[in-house]
């Protein structure tokens, strides 16, 4: 029996079936496509003077830099490489000079025991099945291996080094990228008739465009750095998202789990929390006299997240964006992270937090932060549920976000759906959500 024309038969539909589940965006490969840059689009206008004082009198705008010029000298890895970043721009090789203090973050992070563990544990995990009330629930559970196989971390440094033959960043139009979208990644197939998978991460060009303000020769200033430290988040988010796809592909798990220690599905925040202890890092951006501030960094914990989204800002003062361009904090990592000395809510005091108030509508929007400088200054709430000592930030805040929400609730002014309806990646932890007592009448 000839067995050549079924196995090629299998070999074809086996590949049609990849090439119908890989993710393919509506960008065309066009490396050298022309970016206009409208500063006014990039840079967003917030009349605001007195919170920018506000902010600069506590140390979150400026603080000395210092040990930058020595962390900005060492090596990048390969996948930051400068061919890795194939735009014919006008202006590629300086952007890509200026954002060297970010890839130096990536290229550390990446080096670091915290990433390897991550790393580790998601291309040897085991994917188990989970249950909601008897039902299979829409994402699988990534358990950490026991053991691993001899010299596994040699073969994560070479893994990374072959994706970094196979991922390629490029600049996109905002308009292409969708609202309130900075990047994403995406597998796709290329090759022709025998294709090998390729690894794309696009980037909103509306960063290229605030990098050419930058001089890669100049002084770097604290907000400079905090701009940096966002662009370093923002790709290691998707490295996440790669590494993941990168080792179990595209068609045998096409929806990303969760790990086991988690409570959301997304391994974008999954591989920065397990590095940085946060898991996004943003920017709020000021008028001020002569021009924008590029603003004041703030920090969100990914338990933010889930079960219910809490909308809950960690200001990050300048002196803590500025520990991560230091070759220190990365030596000495595995400890800081475990002394909690890189932990905001505890070396800084007092902390500044960013609430958004709850809204009938159940939209928020910038006038509608409020800024305490203490835990006592959010009314009955916080007086009704003093922080414990030794209680994480998030776990607090949702007593205090519940008793608001319940109060606004009660003067029937609140739309409870926007914020007690589980989000896409938290759907197979529903049945371990406790909704807050007051709406149990509902």
């Amino acid at each position: 029996m000839n067995l050549t024309t079924p196995i090629l038969a299998g070999v074809l539909l086996a590949w049609f079936l990849w090439a119908m589940m890989t993710p393919v965006r509506p960008v065309a490969r066009q490396h050298g496509i022309a970016i206009s840059c409208n500063m006014n689009a990039v840079l967003v206008d917030l009349p605001s003077q007195h919170v920018y004082q506000f902010f600069k009198g506590l140390g979150y705008y400026d603080a000395p830099i210092s040990g930058l010029e020595a962390f900005l000298g060492r090596d990048i890895h390969p996948l930051l490489h400068r061919s890795n970043f194939p735009n014919d721009l006008p202006d590629m090789d300086s952007v890509y000079a200026t954002m060297r203090p970010a890839l130096r973050i990536v290229t550390e992070a990446l080096k670091s025991d915290v990433a390897m563990d991550w790393l580790l544990h998601v291309k040897y995990g085991h994917h188990r099945k989970v249950f909601v009330d008897g039902k299979l629930a829409n994402r699988q559970k990534l358990v950490k291996a026991p053991t691993h196989p001899p010299r596994a971390r040699d073969t994560i440094r070479a893994d990374l080094l072959s994706l970094a033959k196979k991922l390629t960043f490029d600049w996109i139009e905002p308009e292409q990228m969708g609202k309130g979208v900075g990047a994403w990644f995406w597998p796709s197939l290329e090759g022709g008739f025998m294709p090998y998978t390729a690894y794309h991460i696009d980037i909103s060009a509306s960063y290229y465009c605030q990098l050419q303000l930058f001089k890669s020769g100049d002084d770097y200033t604290s907000q400079q750095l905090r701009y940096q430290l966002h662009v370093a988040i923002m790709v290691l988010h998707e490295l996440g998202h790669a590494w993941y796809r990168y080792s179990w592909g595209v068609l045998r798990f096409p929806k990303e789990p969760f790990l086991d220690h988690e409570p959301i599905a997304e391994l974008g925040f999954s591989f920065v929390e397990a590095i940085l202890g946060v898991n996004g890092i943003d920017l709020e951006t000021f008028q001020i006299e002569g021009g924008f501030a590029l603003g004041v960094a703030y920090v969100v914990d990914i338990e933010a997240h889930a079960p219910v989204n809490i909308p809950l800002k960690l200001y990050a003062p300048s002196a803590w964006v500025q520990m991560w361009f230091q070759e220190h904090t990365w030596s000495q990592l595995p400890q800081l992270r475990a002394q909690h000395q890189l932990d905001i809510a505890t070396i800084y005091n007092p902390t500044l937090f960013g609430l958004y108030k709850p809204r009938d509508n159940g939209y928020l929007t910038t006038n509608d932060t409020v800024f305490l400088r203490t835990d006592d200054e959010y009314g009955d709430c916080v007086k009704n549920h003093p922080r414990i000592p030794g209680q994480k930030l998030v776990a607090w805040f949702r007593l205090v976000w519940n008793c608001k929400a319940e109060e606004l609730y009660n003067a029937g002014t609140f739309d409870i759906s926007w914020y007690y309806e589980p989000h896409w990646c938290t759907q197979q932890l529903v049945s371990d959500y406790v909704p807050p007592a007051f709406l149990d009448a509902t």
